[in-house]
């Protein structure tokens, strides 16, 4: 979850047993994980791109690749999702920091 060109948290989805499916809503469960050096690497060029477009929050799937490159997989602008959860795994105030940064971009863009 990248918010203002900053990574508020990152999560792993795993499948239900016996699916392929990691979709919450699928079956399958979120789990903490560390952002990659790969995958700072693409939010580091794809955000400046998108906040041509005033798009400030974001997240990202990305998926392994049989030599262990992370993937770039899908960007979600619109139901990014996770922010609950990221809070409990990592106990962190990740909604919070969330409507902290949405009134920086607002205040931002009226002052």
């Amino acid at each position: 979850m990248v918010v203002g060109g900053k990574i508020l948290a990152a999560s792993l989805r795993i499948p239900a047993k016996g699916s392929w499916l990691c979709n919450v809503a699928q079956g399958g469960t979120s789990v903490y994980a560390e952002v990659t050096l790969q995958e700072r690497e693409i939010i580091n060029t794809i955000t400046p791109k998108l906040a041509q477009y005033g798009i400030f929050i974001y997240g990202l799937d990305t998926l392994v690749a049989d030599n262990g490159d992370r993937i770039l997989s899908e960007i979600n602008t619109m139901s990014i999702g996770g922010f609950p959860q990221a809070e409990a795994q990592t106990g962190r105030p990740i909604i919070k920091s969330l409507i902290d940064k949405i009134f920086e971009y607002a205040d931002e863009r009226t002052n």
